[in-house]
């Protein structure tokens, strides 16, 4: 295989995971890492890149994980597939900015084609929690840890909306976002910038979009990365997120802080 056709298409991690039809047509190699799908390949499953050479589509990659990963690092993929950005160890933030490999809806479209192939019930289950609109792996954290069932490790919030545009008069911008937003409540949480936002300039813009995001209506509630990993402070910020939503908040199962460190260690594994 040449990897430099690969490189082009910015695949540059080794080894490369590679399909094969049966155990005869493995040949692992340091470069090369064959896995075995065998049986009915649905629509939209590949591109084709090159002369014989396919790569999986991003809905065809979620069901290949399904049967590989757990249900919160599928999860986690699933936001990231449905982000904006992606993992990059070349990047110091940890992530790039990009444009959405996939969305939701494409996902669960894909799945239903793929009835009785192994790996598609994992994939149908993560899923169902998937929310599209991530810009870093903090906005997927913050979102998962909040919204998902208290079984996950989750408080069983309503489902914000990610990155959510809203209609400002503030100076040139027409148009802020909210990191994670309500738009029913007028509510929204914005993330205080530091390891996923690089720069005393970003944290500045931050706070600008925060007071023009007021003036247009929205109660918006600063989330720092202390509150995200404490799990005290977690609590409280969920308690008022509830309220502010006209929910109460689930009990928590035993096993629940487990969960939530699941979490953790998939988003930051």
């Amino acid at each position: 295989m040449d990897t430099g056709i690969l490189w082009k298409f910015g695949i540059d991690e080794k080894p490369v995971s590679i399909l094969v039809s049966c155990k005869a047509n493995m040949r692992k190699s340091q470069n090369l890492s064959p896995r075995i799908w065998s049986g009915k390949h649905p629509s939209r499953s590949f591109y084709k890149i090159a002369q014989d050479l396919y790569i999986s589509t991003p809905e065809a990659t979620f069901l290949q994980l399904g049967k590989e990963l757990s249900l919160i690092q599928l999860i986690t993929v699933g936001y990231e597939l449905c982000g904006s950005y992606g993992l990059s160890v070349q990047s110091s933030s940890g992530f790039l900015r990009r444009e959405p490999r996939s969305n939701p809806q494409f996902i669960e479209r894909y799945l239903e084609k793929c009835e009785g192939i192994h790996g598609v019930k994992a994939a149908k289950r993560a899923s169902s929690y998937l929310i599209k609109g991530s810009a870093s792996p903090m906005e997927s954290l913050l979102s998962m840890l909040l919204c998902l069932p208290p079984s996950l490790g989750g408080f069983g919030l309503p489902r914000p909306e990610l990155n959510y545009p809203i209609e400002t008069n503030e100076g040139s911008v027409a148009i802020r976002r909210c990191d994670l937003c309500w738009p029913d409540q007028q509510f929204a949480l914005e993330y205080d910038s530091d390891t996923f936002h690089s720069d005393a300039s970003k944290l500045h813009l931050d706070s600008s979009r925060r007071s023009a995001l007021e003036k247009a209506g929205v109660h918006v509630v600063s989330v720092t990365k202390n509150q995200v990993f404490d799990r005290g402070q977690l609590f409280n910020l969920a308690t008022i997120t509830s309220k502010r939503l006209g929910r109460r908040l689930s009990p928590a199962p035993f096993d629940f802080a487990q969960k939530q460190d699941e979490i953790y260690q998939a988003v930051f594994e």
